[in-house]
């Protein structure tokens, strides 16, 4: 009896033996929902589609990503319902009944194209749920019955070679790494994917220890990773292993992989080597980032935009309100900033918008928190920060934006900045309020004469109604 993922399997085992996937979307979901759910589940392969709970459809996480990364596809796709996305690439994903033998379903899936082999399936359960297998997993368990297949046809030396064989074209035919080891964990066999991404042939990896071969590494921590199969044959199963690794190959390029092993048991149930499976994610982890980088951030100046400055707020008012730690908001707005926008046009308006987002960020420490909320404001978290320590770093700003000149072909102009300052306190951290109050304290700022700071006071809340906010507006404008 051989196991994947500690379930048992056998010659005669069925797709419900596998491990499912069964996370729901709404097909009204919008897609940046879709690209957290893929983000927070690194090794998920699909998500299952419906609509008012009825089974629609699937969509993968290869054609979800391969989409995003078209040009416009994330402006056009990430706000809107995962509907858009799936009626414009539609999934001809192959569906399966649960009690399907897993030899069986591994014949469909090889007949498949190659650009297809590695798409995930739809599994319909004999409860009448739909749920999604990872193929890899199939295959790897597919690998382990004929190699369970192998032992007990020894004594058929014909039926032996034709398990052989057809093992062998498995393996030759996925394009997943597969390497196998004997029970101290050196190398029996590797793939032609597996000799292409650890630099090694098969030949000069046979017998030698999987980790001078396999040499993995955390993305974030550059950490040396427990080998998977050395932990499977020390403790007897799959410890839990780190999310972003990457392989170290043999040249020293890297690669970044998503992996999983499972143990080899004879027919007596003694473990005899171990399996391991892993691919190339690279591009596929790095449309991950740049997607998740896309939706924090502002294209134009690089700063944080304003939805992740929230959040960052929200986490610096939790931290006043739990810890008692000080921190200061200062709200931002440029003075002039339609003067150039009339005269020189929207690229002279942007140009100036990178230069004052580079001259502010040369003034603020690394740890502090800068933003582009929209048009010409700017939000700035000052962690740690008395009011009067950031009344020293507003006005010192204010300072440095009036001493600044703009060129734009042959105009020169003068811009200001006229700031809103306030405490985040352990009595006065609710978000919403802290940066309402930093807001009106930045037009109280504006009205004063503008290049200025005006630290909030309880009173000036009351005191700006929208009319006066308007007027602030227009005199901005001047």
């Amino acid at each position: 009896m051989l196991h994947i993922s500690n379930l048992p399997l056998g010659l005669t085992s069925i797709l419900e033996d596998l491990p499912l996937h069964n996370i729901q979307v709404e097909l009204d979901c919008s897609g940046s929902k879709v690209i957290k759910i893929f983000e927070k589940n690194p090794f998920l392969p699909g998500i299952v589609l419906v609509e008012q709970g009825e089974f629609r459809g699937m969509v993968s996480r290869r054609q979800f990503f391969e989409s995003m990364s078209r040009p416009y596809s994330l402006d056009l796709f990430s706000k809107r319902p995962i509907r858009t996305l799936y009626e414009f690439t539609p999934s001809d994903a192959l569906t399966f009944p649960g009690e399907m033998s897993i030899v069986n379903a591994t014949r469909q899936v090889l007949s498949r194209p190659q650009t297809d082999l590695y798409e995930p399936i739809i599994v319909l359960t004999r409860q009448g749920v739909y749920k999604i297998l990872d193929a890899q997993k199939l295959l790897l368990a597919q690998s382990q019955i004929h190699l369970l297949t192998i032992s007990a046809l020894e004594e058929s030396q014909e039926a032996l070679s034709q398990e052989k064989e057809l093992a062998q074209v498995t393996l030759q035919s996925i394009g997943d790494a597969v390497i196998t080891t004997d029970a101290q964990g050196r190398i029996e066999s590797l793939n032609p994917m597996a000799e292409k991404l650890t630099g090694w042939t098969a030949a000069a990896a046979y017998h030698q220890p999987l980790t001078d071969v396999f040499c993995v590494i955390d993305e974030v921590s550059r950490q040396p990773v427990a080998n998977p199969v050395t932990t499977l044959l020390q403790h007897g199963l799959a410890l839990e292993q780190a999310e972003h690794k990457v392989l170290i190959a043999r040249e020293g390029h890297e690669v970044a992989i998503d992996d999983s092993a499972a143990p080899i048991y004879s027919r007596t149930g003694l473990p005899i080597g171990a399996v391991l499976v892993f691919r190339d994610v690279t591009r596929s982890r790095r449309m991950a980032h740049q997607l998740s980088w896309q939706a924090t951030h502002d294209a134009l100046t690089g700063l944080v935009n304003r939805h992740e400055f929230e959040r960052c707020l929200e986490q610096a008012t939790d931290l006043a309100r739990l810890e008692e730690r000080r921190h200061t908001l200062c709200y931002m707005d440029l003075d002039h900033f339609k003067i150039i926008n009339d005269t020189c046009g929207h690229h002279a308006g942007d140009e100036l918008l990178r230069q004052v987002t580079h001259l502010l960020q040369t003034e603020i420490r690394k740890t502090d928190t800068l933003a582009r909320l929209g048009g010409d404001e700017f939000g700035l978290l000052l962690y740690e920060c008395s009011v009067a320590e950031g009344l020293q770093v507003a006005e010192n700003l204010c300072h440095r934006v009036k001493d600044y000149s703009f060129f734009f072909e042959d105009h020169t102009f003068h811009i200001g900045v006229s700031i809103g300052l306030v405490e985040i306190q352990p009595d006065y951290c609710n978000p919403s309020h802290v940066l309402r109050a930093a807001d009106t304290a930045c037009y109280v700022a504006k009205r004063g004469g503008r290049n200025c700071v005006q630290v909030f006071q309880q009173t000036q809340m009351g005191k700006v109604d929208h009319a006066s906010i308007g007027s602030a507006i227009l005199e901005s404008a001047r």
